[in-house]
Order: structure tokens, then C-alpha cells, then sequence
């Protein structure tokens, strides 16, 4: 997940769970902090809606980005292709404490999930998922790739085949040797023995 957010990565607030860190002042990168003011703002919110509190959280989070020297836009844009390209064409570096920091490597994991692992967290509608169901499917989450990359669907499924199977052959092809060699020296013991 090249940015995990509350409905995929065209979601409302912001949370990156893979670079989760205690030294992280930013609810996106502070695990602890994200759950923490989500239940103040729950508590805070006197309503029982969960939409209520998340309000509250990208509000707090827009507050953080300003201190961080982020302007918030002015509305955002409901376009996925002009998203998914502002997004993934950031090369703009930061410091790796600042709540911004994911965005540096954002092209870079993305780039690599569709020419090795295709690693797309996906959320059908009747799933548990936490995102919105039925919007973050696989299609969903290729469409990065053709559009930044020229990468086809087909190539990305070719591309995670090859890397796994290779990947896969290796590890059985180990433990057959580790297997048959751990026996022969087993049968030639045996046969010294007698």
C-alpha cells in the first residue's frame, strides 16, 4: 500500500501504518497518536456517527500539515487520474520525522509494486474491510501503473508470477538439497556402520 488511507489512497485522513514510529509527531505516522485522538475526537464529537469523528481527525490533520508548513487545498479534486498523478509525482524531499515524509518514497513503492510485487490491498463490498467496500479493488489499484508507468494489468500479473515463482523454486529447490543431502549423508553413515 503505497499510502493507506481511510478509503484507499483517495481517502479522507491519512494513516501509513508500514512506517509506523514512537518518534513520529504526525497522527499519519504515529500509530498510537492516530488512534488516540481518533477516540478523543469520537468522545469529543457527542455523536455516535464514526463519519463525525474521521471529520474531526482530517480537520486535526490539516492542522498538523499548516504547522508542518502545508497549506490545505481549497477543495479537492474528485478526478483520480489528476490525483494518482499529483500524488505519485512528488519528489520533493523531506525530513523522515516530518508527517510528510511517505510522500517522498510514494512513486518509488509504487513503481516497484508493479513491476515485482503487486501488493494491492483490495476491500469488496460484504468484505470487514476498513476502507470503503467495492471502491479499492484491484482494478482500482493497477490503474496507477498504466498511468504513470505505461505498465499493463498484464504485465504487473506477469511481473508478480516471476518474481514469486522464481522466489518459490528457490526455497523448494534448497530444501530438496538440504533434504537429500541431509539423507545420503544419513545412508552412507548407515551403510559405514555395517
Amino acid at each position: 500500500m503505497f499510502c493507506a488511507q481511510w478509503a484507499g489512497t483517495d481517502g479522507v485522513v491519512a494513516i501509513i501504518p508500514q512506517y509506523n514510529s514512537e518518534k513520529c509527531n504526525h497522527t499519519s505516522c504515529n500509530m498510537r497518536l492516530f488512534c488516540g485522538n481518533l477516540s478523543e475526537m469520537a468522545e469529543a464529537s457527542q455523536s455516535t456517527s464514526a463519519l463525525d469523528a474521521i471529520v474531526l481527525m482530517k480537520e486535526h490533520q490539516d492542522k498538523e500539515d499548516a504547522l508542518g508548513g502545508s497549506t490545505p487545498a481549497p477543495c479537492t479534486s474528485v478526478s483520480f487520474e489528476n490525483l494518482t498523478i499529483k500524488a505519485l509525482n512528488i519528489t520533493t524531499k523531506v525530513n523522515i520525522s516530518d508527517g510528510r515524509s511517505g510522500d517522498q518514497f510514494s512513486r518509488l513503492w509504487y513503481y516497484q509494486t508493479c513491476t515485482e510485487f503487486g501488493w494491492y490491498q483490495t476491500c469488496t463490498k460484504g468484505s470487514n474491510c476498513p476502507w470503503t467496500q467495492g471502491y479499492n479493488t484491484a482494478e482500482w489499484n493497477l490503474k496507477p501503473c498504466q498511468l504513470l508507468f505505461g505498465i499493463s494489468p498484464e504485465q504487473v500479473q506477469d511481473n508478480q508470477r516471476r518474481l514469486f515463482a522464481e522466489n518459490h523454486l528457490r526455497k523448494y529447490r534448497k530444501a530438496v538439497r538440504e533434504h537429500l543431502s541431509a539423507n545420503v549423508e544419513k545412508f552412507v553413515d548407515d551403510l559405514c556402520e555395517q
